[in-house]
């Protein structure tokens, strides 16, 4: 626990995460965007994780890219170094360098937003631990924006 946030870790499964946002945002598309799911094969049926905590860092994701991407959004869920990685994509322009920057620094910034759900979502991820291993959040532009939040 740190400061005011707390986890509440529980068995989930990431089949229903993914599959529930992915329902989410094609309601909130309006059908402008194709929204694809991808899951992995060893994807496991039940995860470890804060359910709440990690659908609104998700959301707050899948928000941005409802507002910048051209034509899709994909909503993915796998397995890395025994981590869940769920992972929103975009084929939007990507994040801005500053966004980029300061994400891997963990400083703040602003943009045109306040910058907030990005480390609201950093937040989110450091809250789960598992053997020693914290979760952390990673942004790219590799075609579009990339926002993975992996969890230990």
């Amino acid at each position: 626990n740190r400061g005011p946030l707390t986890i509440n870790v529980d068995a989930y499964s990431p089949h229903d995460l993914i599959n529930a946002l992915a329902a989410r945002t094609k309601s909130l598309s309006h059908g402008r965007f194709v929204v694809e799911t991808r899951l992995a094969a060893d994807l496991p049926a039940v995860a470890f994780f804060d359910r709440d905590l990690v659908e609104m860092a998700m959301m707050n994701a899948i928000q941005n890219s409802l507002a910048y991407a051209r034509a899709r959004i994909v909503i993915e869920a796998a397995l890395e170094a025994g981590g869940l990685v769920l992972t929103v994509r975009d084929d939007s322009a990507g994040y801005p360098p500053q966004v980029l920057e300061s994400v891997a620094a963990g400083t703040p910034y602003r943009s045109r937003g306040t910058g907030l759900g990005l480390q609201f979502a950093r937040l989110i991820a450091q809250l789960h631990e598992n053997r020693g291993c914290r979760g952390a959040l990673y942004l790219s532009s590799d075609q579009g924006a990339v926002f993975r939040l992996v969890l230990p």
